[in-house]
């Protein structure tokens, strides 16, 4: 089964290089992501896709996070952060956005975001 190779050969890169994923492959895999289990259909996922410069905003918020919650952080410590969004030509930031329902627990809602992560890196 395609599913279970995939899975079998799945390894992390420390960068990417170009061409990212065209227009149709990103629409496909944000299709896959949508389609995960999702108890109570809320939908909990929210994704933005960032190409070019808009990598550049996520780089920002990422070393002013580091900042934040390391103040002993060095000056190269940020700049690696900041260096993250762009080790890949084209990032899906992934969000989880829960809803207060008694039905649906909030842990079922984040792990249904990470199960539409899980597909979008199996597409």
């Amino acid at each position: 089964m395609q599913v279970l190779q995939t899975i079998d050969t799945r390894s992390s890169a420390l960068r990417l290089t170009g061409p990212g994923p065209d227009r149709a492959d990103l629409e496909r895999i944000l299709a896959a992501g949508v389609r995960a289990p999702d108890h109570g259909r809320l939908a909990p996922w929210r994704f933005r896709v960032l190409e070019g410069d808009a990598r550049h905003v996520l780089g920002d918020a990422l070393a002013g996070f580091t900042r934040r919650t390391k103040p002993d952080a060095t000056a190269d410590q940020i700049e690696a952060a900041r260096a993250k969004a762009l080790r890949a030509p084209v990032v899906v930031v992934v969000a989880a956005r829960t809803v207060a329902v008694a039905k649906v627990p909030e842990i079922e809602q984040l792990l249904a975001v990470g199960a539409a992560v899980q597909n979008m890196c199996l597409a």
